[in-house]
């Protein structure tokens, strides 16, 4: 199956080579889909997920009891400037679910705060591993994460 993932609207195209037809499908209906080496789980909203900005389709970055998902967006910025032109801006945002709660992790304070009683391991662990936030956020949160959910074992 043919499948795109709009950014912008969050929605799944099934694209249907026989008719040569795009499909929109309905994203409450779809659990998960992948998109090559990405798998997206579709997350509704309720009274648990404070955090979480709404439903949507979640890229599932890591599951181990503890779960990571980024919620990739993309927005069409207009210039004020007539002479500068429209480009599409990208933004990800990372959650932690830990039993049924979202943790928002936008940097690196928000995700040793969220590993609080291995504060000091964890900081020891990212310095030895080169781990850099702001520089590749998905990656530093994932093995952080891990290396996390280790401790607690």
């Amino acid at each position: 199956m043919s499948l795109s993932y709009d950014l912008i609207r969050d929605e799944i195209i099934f694209m249907d080579p026989v008719k040569k037809l795009n499909i929109q499908l309905i994203s409450q209906k779809v659990n998960w889909f992948t998109i090559p080496d990405h798998l997206f789980v579709y997350i509704s909203k309720d009274s648990n997920s404070v955090t979480l900005p709404g439903s949507g389709f979640y890229e599932l970055l890591y599951d181990a009891g503890t779960t990571v998902l980024a919620k990739r967006r993309k927005q069409l910025y207009q210039s004020p400037k007539a002479d500068e032109a429209s480009k599409y801006i990208k933004w990800d945002a990372y959650y932690v679910r830990k039993k049924n709660v979202y943790y928002n992790i936008n940097d690196k304070h928000s995700l040793l705060d969220f590993c609080r009683d291995h504060k000091t391991e964890v900081a020891k662990f990212m310095k030895k591993e080169k781990l850099n936030f702001k520089k590749n956020p998905a990656n530093t949160i994932v093995k952080v994460i891990d290396y996390y959910t280790h401790l607690k074992k």
